[in-house]
Parts: C-alpha cells; structure tokens; sequence
C-alpha cells in the first residue's frame, strides 16, 4: 500500500467512526457549492475556463464524421520556444495543446 493509499483509508476509517465533522457554518449547498466545485475542477485541471476543465476531464469528441475508432495523429517537431509558446497559449484559453495546434493547421491551410 502506498503512502497515499494508507493516507486516504485513515482518513476513511476517521470519518466512518465520526472523529471528522464539518465546522458549523463551513457547509456548501446549492450556488454555493457548485461555484466551489467548479473552482476545485478548474484548479485539479489547470485550467482557465470551466469549459476548458470539461474538455480535459472527459476529453474532446472523435474528429470528422466517422463512427468509431481514434481520430487520425499527426507528429511534428518544434523548437522549445514554440512548445512553450503553444502550451502557454492553450492555458490561457483554457484549451488542450491540440486543440490550439488544430486550430493553427485549420487558419495555415485556409491560407488566413
């Protein structure tokens, strides 16, 4: 068992015998606690927009308009520079690297 795992079946058997109680007044319920579990996925994923979180935790839909089985890849090689640059941008719009890599390859071939 890892460290981690005898952490969380401490803190398990703690609040199945009652020791852990929530402070009065530290309960969330409706808007409340839906503003703070979004603020929680927002932090687990790093990212800048609910919206953004959603596509990480349960990732995009399959490219184009064929039924089953993966989206083509494509591999290319970049300067660090430009990862950086791409993995920057992706955050800041609350996007996955691909999606803006995607979106780059859309303008670049429609000549924009």
């Amino acid at each position: 068992m890892s460290e981690d795992d005898a952490y969380y079946e401490a803190l398990a058997d703690a609040v199945e015998r009652g020791d852990l109680a929530a402070e009065p007044g530290s309960v969330l319920r409706g808007e409340d606690a839906a503003a703070a579990g979004r603020q929680m996925l927002m932090a687990a994923t790093d990212a800048s927009t609910v919206e953004g979180a959603q596509r990480m935790a349960v990732g995009r839909p399959r490219g184009g308009h064929s039924k089953g089985g993966a989206s083509p890849e494509v591999h290319i090689r970049v300067e660090p520079e430009m990862r950086d640059a791409l993995r920057a941008r992706a955050k800041r719009e609350g996007k996955t690297v691909s999606e803006v890599g995607r979106a780059a390859l859309d303008c670049y071939l429609a000549g924009v």
